[in-house]
């Protein structure tokens, strides 16, 4: 991408990601039940802008700048193009023509997620140019559309553009002020679809020890939620309580100085049992009674 071009994407990029904080504020502006309408509705502008300027962000790295422009700009050089950009002339493509592009690009989005963003351009469209009504049931399933639009739409064109984040709540610490984010993972909307992302890509998905919720993925040591990750720290051996896999977590730093046990905690049942790992061969396993770890090892079927 050369220097001009890249000028275009940071300002698009820019601008997505602000507009989706815009978004993610009026959504969590409120701790009711439901949206009002006007907040729904300026949710849904703020979503849909965000939307679009990723799609651009996205075809500008991935095509190229000619991709979202109009014919009218097809053969012009690039010092042309960049003084109408900074006029503020450069004129690009609908995004019913940006979306079709981003749909007709099969790996980036599935079915599912295409027939919520057409479902979504009809809802913005009738609330926006038809003042369209809605009982308080739809203000209610509208909090949770509107974060599925977040999640499985605006943040995988944005991060496929920046792959520095992994799950959606990395890209919020980093994207929202504090508070905004404490506020966000608290939102039982965001909870809940964490929830599922968390179980599609793991099924050892236990209970978060900061934020409590059930979508902390031992896979990848990290929680969905609430971005907490212990991917230096913890080690994770099978609970002799529930029997969960993975589910008691140690300190797997701290434990040949403290003779190799350490208290551990399940995050599956919360149960706290010891856990012994032996300094030879590396094996680990949770107990209640050191008699219970006789010829679990090579240490212990020695001793």
């Amino acid at each position: 991408m050369d220097a001009s071009t890249k000028l275009v994407y940071d300002n698009i990029y820019s601008n997505a990601v602000m507009f989706l904080r815009r978004a993610i504020k009026e959504l969590i502006a409120h701790s009711g039940d439901h949206l009002e309408r006007e907040q729904a509705v300026v949710a849904c502008i703020f979503i849909q802008m965000s939307i679009e300027l990723g799609f651009k962000a996205y075809l500008i790295k991935t095509c190229s700048l000619s991709s979202i422009l109009l014919k009218k700009h097809k053969d012009q050089p690039i010092q042309e193009l960049m003084e109408a950009f900074e006029q503020g002339k450069l004129k690009t493509k609908s995004f019913e023509d940006l979306k079709n592009i981003i749909i007709a690009d099969e790996g980036l989005f599935d079915e599912e997620r295409i027939q919520y963003i057409n479902d979504f351009q009809d809802y913005r469209n009738q609330a926006v140019h038809f003042h369209l009504n809605l009982a308080p049931g739809d203000l209610f399933d509208l909090r949770y559309d509107l974060v599925y639009m977040l999640v499985h739409v605006v943040i995988p064109i944005l991060t496929e553009i920046n792959m520095d984040f992994e799950t959606p709540s990395e890209f919020y610490e980093n994207q929202l002020d504090k508070n905004d984010f404490k506020t966000l993972i608290k939102f039982r909307p965001y909870v809940e679809e964490m929830k599922k992302v968390a179980a599609e890509h793991s099924r050892l998905v236990y209970n978060c020890i900061e934020c409590e919720e059930r979508t902390y993925n031992v896979d990848n040591e990290m929680c969905y939620c609430c971005n907490l990750q212990f991917t230096d720290f913890g080690e994770y051996v099978t609970c002799i309580s529930c029997k969960a896999p993975r589910s008691v977590i140690f300190d797997h730093n701290n434990i040949a100085i403290n003779d190799n046990i350490m208290n551990g905690l399940c995050l599956n049942c919360g149960e706290r049992p010891e856990v012994f790992k032996c300094p030879h061969c590396g094996v680990a396993r949770a107990f209640y009674d050191k008699r219970e770890l006789k010829m679990v090892c090579c240490e212990m079927a020695e001793a």
